[in-house]
């Protein structure tokens, strides 16, 4: 999965694979709540510096689900970014 998540990043931004940093944390089942009910739902969060544009941004999040679907067999994955110059919430999108 870091190989698919560099791979992408590399692709869709020209980023240097040194610049691409991943790490994974897993939860207990109990961490993780929806409307104040547990959710097991995968969720693959990033910061994107500023200057990407929409287009990058939706391509880079819809690529990671994809990814994340083909190798975990796992649906439903949430991909968010948030771009690190800007006081926004972070964007989210489903899988």
């Amino acid at each position: 999965m870091a190989e698919a998540i560099t791979g992408i990043h590399t692709s869709v931004t020209s980023t240097p694979r040194g610049f691409v940093n991943v790490v994974f944390t897993e939860y207990e089942p109990m961490s993780f709540f929806t409307a104040g009910k547990p959710n097991t739902v995968s969720v693959i969060g990033g910061k994107i510096r500023a200057g990407r544009d929409r287009a990058s941004r939706a391509e880079l999040l819809t690529r990671l689900s994809e990814a994340w679907t083909a190798i975990t067999g796992q649906i439903g994955a949430v991909c968010w970014s948030d771009s690190t110059s800007s006081t926004r919430r972070p964007s989210w999108k489903p899988a």
